[in-house]
């Protein structure tokens, strides 16, 4: 799991294009279709990885938003298996859990937690994550979302 303190000056998480705009995490969407917080949407991305560059579609499965802004998505890959290209093993699933609380005014809890299915170690998943809330927090302060300091980005697995 992964967790990041926002001090976000917006009232609602939810006016963050999380799903339709994935710049946040490093990479861009190849193709998206639908918007955030339809269920089935889906979006297709590359990334490079210890075996190649793997593209990946991830469908939203749930998406559930509460009256102070929080919410919960959870996504899953959609295209599985996807072989590697060095022929030695595949990458069989993923579903993650990203969750967004409204924990004071100007303060949003961001927990990410994933569960994997793959051969081998292809991606470093703490890393990645981190680095990841990281370019989150970074887009939020360019919309003139974040107000104040941001506590972590840390992961409970990978410090």
């Amino acid at each position: 799991m992964y967790v990041c303190i926002l001090p976000s000056s917006s009232s609602k998480v939810t006016e963050f294009p999380l799903v339709t705009d994935i710049r946040w995490l490093g990479i861009t969407n190849l193709t998206s279709n639908g918007p955030d917080g339809t269920i089935g949407a889906t979006r297709a991305f590359s990334g490079p990885t210890s075996v190649g560059t793997l593209t990946f579609t991830e469908k939203l499965d749930s998406f559930q938003s509460r009256p102070d802004g929080s919410y919960i998505t959870r996504i899953s890959q959609f295209d599985t298996p996807i072989r590697y290209p060095t022929g030695n093993g595949s990458f069989s699933g993923y579903w993650i859990t990203l969750e967004a609380d409204y924990a004071a005014q100007y303060e949003t809890v961001v927990k990410w937690s994933i569960y994997t299915c793959f051969t081998g170690n292809p991606i470093p998943y703490g890393a990645i994550h981190i680095n990841a809330l990281t370019g989150l927090l970074a887009t939020m302060e360019q919309a003139g979302l974040v107000k104040g300091n941001s506590i972590g980005p840390w992961s409970a697995l990978n410090p």
